[in-house]
């Protein structure tokens, strides 16, 4: 009867919503996902860029020394 379609009808919506809701979900975490693995190569990129230039300025300093001892 009515009663039961309309029990039908709100079963079928709340299935919808939670396929709905667990796609979005699942989209968050994908675009959390990428955002992290971005920041890391970031990070690994500024990392590679401070011990280039802590290595150059060792090097200098190094030399620097050398020619006052020399």
């Amino acid at each position: 009867g009515e009663a039961r379609r309309l029990v039908e009808e709100a079963d079928a919506r709340a299935t919808e919503l939670v396929a709905a809701a667990e796609q979005t979900a699942q989209q968050v975490r994908d675009s959390v996902a990428g955002l992290q693995e971005q920041a890391e190569e970031e990070i690994a990129g500024l990392r590679s860029a401070a011990e280039h230039v802590a290595e150059r300025t060792r090097g200098e300093a190094q030399e620097e020394a050398d020619r006052v001892r020399a």
